[in-house]
């Protein structure tokens, strides 16, 4: 079974280029929990690519998924949802939606098209997805709501970045010319409940650190 992870694209307004934490840290978890043993796991980030939404549908549809994980904030959620749309289109692929404006939305978002939503932690549950629809408990069309509580700290995977095929310029946003720098977490949550930002509806104003000893491992 092909599982495939996708950021939508940027636009001209918005375009992040740094490589997707969320989206390697679940092939991570995958990798950890024995699911890339037997399912071919692929990450494809069109986030910093100029691409247009067709031929971005047009590499996913290439490559036959079984099932189609996307990540995606507030700003793609339109693209996002044509996205949804067009998938829905061909019998047998399963949408997974995930991210910030999933998380806030989750039912908006069920309503447009996904057949999975996954509020906050993306992981532990993205992995019963995969389990649940090899097992045909889950199919195109009944899926719904998936929220899981948080993971340990212990439990948090280090990312798989060798699943994602890097396109050009991630550095351009942070002001690099050279080389390529990759984000490193070392905590995940916050306190603090600022009206501007989705922390607390993900992380539910909870903090967990990683050991110092992941950390070392992973760099």
């Amino acid at each position: 079974m092909k599982i495939l992870l996708i950021r939508p694209p940027g636009n001209d307004l918005f375009r992040w280029k740094s490589p997707p934490l969320g989206l390697t840290s679940i092939a991570g978890y995958l990798r950890s929990v024995g699911i890339v043993e037997d399912h071919e796991v692929e990450i494809i980030d069109f986030f910093p690519m100029t691409i247009s939404t067709e031929d971005a549908l047009a590499e996913i549809l290439r490559r036959e998924p079984s099932i189609v994980g996307v990540s995606f904030l507030t700003a793609q959620a339109e693209l996002a949802f044509d996205f949804a749309q067009a998938l829905r289109k061909h019998s047998g692929v399963l949408t997974v939606a995930g991210g910030a404006h999933p998380t806030a939305c989750a039912q908006e978002v069920l309503e447009a098209g996904y057949d999975v939503v996954i509020p906050g932690e993306g992981e532990e549950a993205f992995a019963e997805v995969v389990h649940r629809y090899a097992a045909k408990e889950i199919t195109q069309g009944r899926g719904g709501i998936f929220r899981r509580s948080l993971m340990s700290a212990g439990n948090i995977p280090t990312p798989a970045w060798d699943f994602l095929d890097f396109p050009a310029g991630y550095n351009e946003s942070i002001g690099l010319d050279h080389d390529l720098a990759f984000p490193l977490m070392t905590s995940r949550g916050c306190a603090y409940d600022c009206s501007f930002c989705a922390s607390k509806s993900i992380w539910q104003g909870k903090i967990r650190c990683r050991s110092p000893q992941a950390v070392i491992d992973e760099i």
